[in-house]
């Protein structure tokens, strides 16, 4: 009879804890104008973002969104397809994320959504559906050491990545017409800024304060229009460089033409004899070599090179 009762006590036990367990999740409805439009689910570490209708997020104050007091316990942020926007303030401080799912539905990354976050660390690819961050996005988050900006971004705001101190590469798609103030001010542990807009984005001299790199890489056909802008460039950068971001022709030393194309995803090479062919990313990592005799096509990602072809070595933009 004891061991009896003393299951029974046990599976009561197990009961509450389970009941409490399940307890934990929180939702808040979040959209606006119409708040059932996003819905927002607090379960253990994870927090669930989930759209229909708008699917517009609300704007936040500060500490005003509403899982603001759990926000140490975040881990992971998924946002589900159909959100159209995120909030200004809507994930700020949440020191402990270390994950976040932006699906290519958003449109709108808010002011000062992910600031502080300084646990989210690698690289981040903000989904081509983005045409607006707003200022101050993902500034002081620290861990971050590359971002991708897609073709839809037409300006990045005031502040937007500063304080990123991990950050070593940015590259600016051809799509931006103005870059705000401090946007990468004290990003310490960059090393290599490459813009591929053809006509320069305005900016100012603080934009890239506080930072490691003094070389700007621009599409070689713009290179005395960014060095003729005396504000912004000039004071920002000592030195303007450009590389192909198109067809190029370089000689190797024995005088044998080699056509070296910057394409989608990857480098094309075609030449006229068997060629020692090298190429680094911008960090100086060897990441391919091969005799090529003919043509060759090598995958690589979005990024900046430096190809060797026999003696002679250019800068190549993938996108």
């Amino acid at each position: 009879m004891r061991t009896t009762n003393k299951f029974k006590s046990l599976l009561a036990i197990t009961g509450l804890l389970l009941t409490s367990s399940a307890a934990t999740a929180q939702s808040w409805n979040i959209g606006s104008p119409t708040a059932t439009d996003v819905v927002a689910t607090l379960d253990d570490t994870t927090l669930t973002i989930t759209g229909t209708g708008t699917g517009v997020m609300a704007d936040y104050e500060y500490s005003a969104a509403p899982w603001y007091p759990s926000k140490d316990a975040i881990k992971t942020v998924v946002i589900n397809g159909g959100v159209t926007s995120i909030g200004d303030q809507a994930f700020r401080d949440c020191s402990g994320l270390t994950s976040v799912t932006i699906p290519n539905s958003v449109a709108s990354i808010g002011r000062n959504a992910f600031v502080g976050c300084g646990g989210l660390i690698g690289a981040l690819t903000i989904p081509d559906g983005v045409t607006s961050i707003g200022e101050g996005a993902f500034q002081f988050c620290s861990g971050l050491t590359s971002v991708t900006i897609p073709d839809s971004v037409t300006s990045i705001e005031n502040a937007t990545f500063a304080g990123c101190s991990s950050l070593t590469s940015v590259t600016i798609p051809n799509s931006v017409t103005s870059i705000g103030q401090a946007a990468f001010m004290n990003c310490s542990g960059l090393t290599s800024v490459t813009c591929l807009a053809t006509t320069p984005p305005t900016m100012q001299s603080s934009n890239f304060q506080g930072n490691d790199t003094d070389t700007l890489y621009v599409p070689i056909a713009s290179l005395e229009a960014y060095k003729a802008l005396h504000r912004g460039y000039r004071v920002a950068f000592s030195e303007i460089v450009g590389i192909a971001t198109s067809t190029t022709a370089i000689s190797t030393t024995n005088k044998d033409e080699i056509a070296l194309y910057g394409i989608s995803n990857g480098i094309a090479i075609a030449t006229k004899a068997a060629t020692s062919v090298s190429i680094f990313n911008i960090a100086g990592q060897k990441v391919y070599q091969s005799i090529v005799d003919g043509s060759a096509e090598i995958g690589l990602t979005q990024g900046v090179y430096v190809v060797r072809v026999g003696d002679e070595s250019k800068k190549v933009i993938v996108k």
